[in-house]
């Protein structure tokens, strides 16, 4: 069972696009969190947001 340990929280992952910052990303939002995502390309950006469960 996973806890909502990131409430309320706002979280900058630098290369959330891809790999470990998209892995990050996505528990960050799976725990509650707001995360602002960098990444390096529009592309990627683009599909990794369509791929987070929001």
């Amino acid at each position: 069972m996973m806890t909502k340990q990131f409430s309320g929280k706002k979280l900058l992952v630098i290369d959330g696009t891809s790999g470990m910052g998209f892995e990050t990303a996505r528990l960050i939002l799976a725990q509650g969190g707001q995360a602002v995502i960098v990444g390096h390309r529009k592309e990627k950006a683009q599909a990794a947001k369509s791929s987070y469960q929001l």
